[in-house]
This record gives C-alpha cells, sequence and structure tokens, in this order.
C-alpha cells in the first residue's frame, strides 16, 4: 500500500543476529487517470473528479488530491477503492494544471521519464483541465 512506513533488515551470520538501524520508507501512489479532463464546473462552480491510481487506497488512509491552492478530501469510502472520488466546491478554472495524489502523507510523482532524449516530463494523467 501506498504511504509511510519504517523498515529494518535483519541478518543472521553463523547463528548470529545482526539488524540496521530503522530507516523510513515512503511508498509514493501512482495516478493513471483523472476524469473527467477537461471538467466543466456545474452551476455553483463546483466539479466532481475521479482519480485512478495503483495501488488500491485502504479506507483507513488519509487521502488527499493537491493541485493549484486546494488540497481536496476524497468522498467518504468503506473498501479499498480505486478509482477514487473527489468533490471540488468552488472549483478554480485550471488549464492542464499539476495535480498529485497525497496517500498517508505521501505524494505521487508528478513526472514520467522518457526515451527520447532520456529525460523527466511532467505526466500528463497527472494534469487537470478545468473550465
Amino acid at each position: 500500500m501506498a504511504g509511510a512506513y519504517a523498515v529494518r533488515a535483519e541478518v543472521t551470520r553463523a547463528s548470529r543476529k545482526l539488524s540496521t538501524g530503522v530507516i523510513p520508507l515512503a511508498v509514493a501512489p501512482r495516478v493513471t487517470s483523472i476524469t473527467p479532463n477537461p471538467a466543466a464546473r456545474d452551476i455553483n462552480g463546483d466539479v466532481g473528479l475521479i482519480v485512478a491510481c495503483t495501488p488500491q487506497v485502504l479506507p483507513e488512509q488519509r487521502v488527499a488530491l493537491v493541485f493549484a491552492d486546494r488540497e481536496v478530501a476524497v468522498a467518504a469510502r468503506a473498501a479499498a477503492t480505486d478509482p477514487l472520488t473527489f468533490a471540488v466546491i468552488g472549483a478554480p478554472a485550471l488549464t492542464k494544471a499539476v495535480a498529485s495524489l497525497r496517500v498517508d502523507g505521501v505524494e505521487s510523482l508528478p513526472f514520467v521519464r522518457v526515451d527520447n532524449p532520456p529525460r523527466y516530463v511532467f505526466d500528463e494523467a497527472q494534469k487537470v483541465t478545468i473550465t
């Protein structure tokens, strides 16, 4: 699952146990799509967004969609869910704004590596347009 963890390794050599110190490990979620995109605001200026991600998010995990000047909490869910639903109240008009998914304090990485030429670019799956 995505989130923050503390890990430690233990090794047994000649019946003697050795262990490392505890180190932090952040497992980032990966956004695979945001729909609808573009998303049209309703008469009140609100919009609903559906975010598909991997791995699935457990109901007890804290989840938010972060973009522009917003941090929007996920809609309540009773089971491991993919996709996730977000209601953006008073949504701003945006064009290809980079969005990230935050799960238990760990944010998705908004870029991908492309090969020709080798470089990193913002992930189109993590951009959102709101009209």
